[in-house]
Parts: structure tokens; sequence; C-alpha cells
């Protein structure tokens, strides 16, 4: 069984990484190339198995051990879950810049 401490941590990373990913998406958005659905599925799965996977270097393993590659109990993937869920609907907030929502667009 993991430790407690490294499965909040994992959750915290994977909220961390997916708040870089809404960032890098949001430039694209204003650089008139919005992501695809396809390529938001993509990367926001890499995201997460990024931030697990940061779980394995030296740091982390030494505060808290070796575990499993993602939230190894029904309450991280509870929280991995609302994580997902707000980092959604973030997502869907009309970007500032965003050149479909610009005056006179249509």
């Amino acid at each position: 069984m993991a430790s407690p401490g490294r499965e909040v941590l994992g959750v915290m990373l994977v909220e961390q990484h997916l708040g870089r990913l809404r960032e890098r998406h949001m430039g694209l958005i204003i650089a008139g190339s919005p992501p695809t659905a396809e390529a938001v599925a993509q990367d926001e799965a890499e995201a997460m198995r990024s931030a697990w996977a940061r779980l394995d270097q030296a740091e982390p393993v030494a505060l808290f051990g070796k575990g499993a590659a993602g939230p190894s109990d029904d309450g991280s993937r509870l929280a991995q879950a609302g994580v997902l869920a707000a980092h959604r609907s973030l997502a869907l907030i009309p970007v500032v810049g965003d050149p479909r929502l610009a005056e006179g667009a249509r």
C-alpha cells in the first residue's frame, strides 16, 4: 500500500500538470489554433501520467517510497477525478483574446 503522503502529492501534481496544460491550450486558442478534442484528451492523459511519473524521481521516493503509477486507493482515485472535472470546467470558460470571440467575429 502506498503512503497517504504519496497519494496526496500525486493528486496535487495532477492538478499542477493540468493547470500548465490549460495555460498551453489557452495560448493555442489565443494564437488562433485551438486544440482538437482528440488532442485535449491525449494531453490530459499525458499530464496525469507524467504527474504520477514525477513521484518516481529521487526526492519523492526518498520521502514516500515507490508506489503505483497512479492513484492506488479509492480516495485518491476520487480526488483525481475531482481535479480532472474541475480542470475541464475551467477549460470551458471563454479565454480573453480568443479570436472567435472578437467583436464582429462570426
